[in-house]
């Protein structure tokens, strides 16, 4: 083994530094990219999640007003779909989805515009 003198022993020292420098520095911006790309896509599917959470539950509301006699026109469904509201923690899809008179009267989530109608005697929501 051939030994070095003490300018090669600085030099290779340097070099040492230097590639675990650059190393980390290299470590540190892909750390970086990374951390942030993956941020951001679990924000986006937290929101997907949340808009499917919403549509689905809406479509359930449309299904059981059908199921209880409501006339719901075919063309209309979808409408109702994407207008329907979070209000409360409860999705809102039209008139029959408020339990109280006041609700029903004020329309809170802004669905139907003040189209609601409370019928006192069967204690339900309707749209005029």
């Amino acid at each position: 083994m051939k030994s070095l003198g003490k300018k090669g022993m600085m030099d290779d020292l340097f070099d040492f530094f230097y590639t675990i420098i650059a190393g980390l520095f290299l470590l540190f911006f892909i750390s970086l990219a990374l951390t942030g790309g993956i941020a951001e896509s679990q924000q986006k599917s937290i929101d997907q999640i949340a808009g499917f959470h919403q549509k689905d539950i809406a479509l359930n509301h449309l299904a059981v007003q059908v199921e209880e006699g409501t006339n719901i026109p075919a063309e209309e469904v979808d409408s109702l779909i994407a207008e329907s509201n979070l209000w409360k923690e409860k999705v809102i899809t039209g008139c029959w989805d408020y339990q109280s008179s006041t609700d029903c009267l004020t329309d809170p989530a802004q669905i139907t515009k003040g189209l609601c109608n409370w019928v006192e005697e069967e204690e339900v929501c309707f749209r005029k």
